[in-house]
């Protein structure tokens, strides 16, 4: 389902993850809310939670985190402390499959 999310709206889905252990999932969106995700969480069978002007896209969010870790990267004085291995690039902010 969340992969689902992430395919329909990839510019504006700022974070999907499962709550209450994977009965409900919590979608939020960069600006307003599409008409189409929300027709889409009345057709899941678990409890939808559907958020609004986050700001962000989980895209715009990922390039902000790698700009940051490559300027850090990038001083001497950081670069001796930050692990040089990332974890793996999931297609969602925060997700719990």
């Amino acid at each position: 389902m969340i992969d689902k999310l992430n395919a329909e709206f990839p510019d504006e889905i700022s974070g999907v993850r499962y709550v209450d252990d994977q009965r409900g999932l919590r979608v939020g969106f960069k600006g307003p809310i599409p008409a189409r995700a929300i027709e889409l969480a009345r057709t899941l069978p678990m409890e939808v939670t559907l958020i609004g002007g986050k700001g962000f896209s989980s895209e715009e969010l990922r390039r902000a985190q790698d700009t940051v870790i490559s300027w850090l990267l990038s001083r001497p004085d950081w670069s001796s402390r930050i692990p040089m291995t990332r974890p793996a690039k999931s297609r969602s902010h925060s997700s719990r499959r």
